[in-house]
């Protein structure tokens, strides 16, 4: 049995729902760039976050400052969005 299948029953999801959208592969091209993205941020593993600034002009658009990886303290997140706004000024 595959990996993922395993994961949906662990997570009492449908299995025959789940086993058809995966066949599908409705979503494999949003998951392959997602996947890329993060490999391109040095995101390896989850959770990883990005703290960044959005384009004022383009708020789509948002400039990385930093990065954590795994789980982090609330201070820690503090600590890199206060960097960033000063960065900002």
């Amino acid at each position: 049995m595959k990996q993922e299948v395993l994961y949906a029953r662990a997570l009492d999801l449908n299995i025959t729902e789940f086993e058809s959208c995966l066949a599908a592969e409705k979503y494999r091209e949003r998951v392959v760039n997602n996947v890329a993205l993060a490999r391109s941020l040095e995101i390896t593993g989850v959770p990883g976050f990005v703290i960044g600034l959005a384009d004022s002009r383009n708020p789509g658009k948002v400039t990385g400052i930093s990065s954590l990886r795994g789980a982090q303290p609330f201070t820690n997140f503090q600590k890199e969005i206060e960097a960033a706004i000063a960065a900002n000024k």
